[in-house]
């Protein structure tokens, strides 16, 4: 009965904040640097995780998030919720460039427009 209730306890305590750091390192092969600074919003790591699904290329999503995403965000002086940026069509943009299908170059407009409609 105890370990039952101790179970139940463990399975509604959210993650913290340096498991996911280390979760990211392992499960994704991030580094220290690239996962502590996916994890510093909750909603940018759920975000990271949730493209990750979709297009299953965790290290260009990282890129991109740290790179992109973030400077539109900071330059806008918005949230990602704030934004029209969603996992699913991010990833749709990340399968692209993986594939082979548009370059970096048309993919940063691209990600302009997404982010912007």
């Amino acid at each position: 009965m105890k370990s039952y209730w101790i179970n139940e306890i463990k399975k509604s305590i959210p993650e913290l904040p340096r498991t996911i750091s280390k979760r990211f390192q392992k499960d994704y092969d991030l580094s220290s640097y690239e996962a502590e600074n996916l994890i510093t919003d909750v909603i940018i790591s759920n975000f990271f995780e949730n493209t990750v699904k979709v297009c299953n290329n965790p290290k260009q999503v990282c890129n991109w998030i740290l790179r992109n995403v973030l400077a539109f965000l900071n330059d806008n002086k918005i949230k990602i919720e704030e934004s029209k940026i969603n996992a699913e069509k991010f990833a749709e943009l990340i399968k692209a460039i993986s594939d082979g299908v548009i370059n970096t170059k048309v993919a940063q407009d691209i990600f302009l427009e997404l982010a912007q409609t």
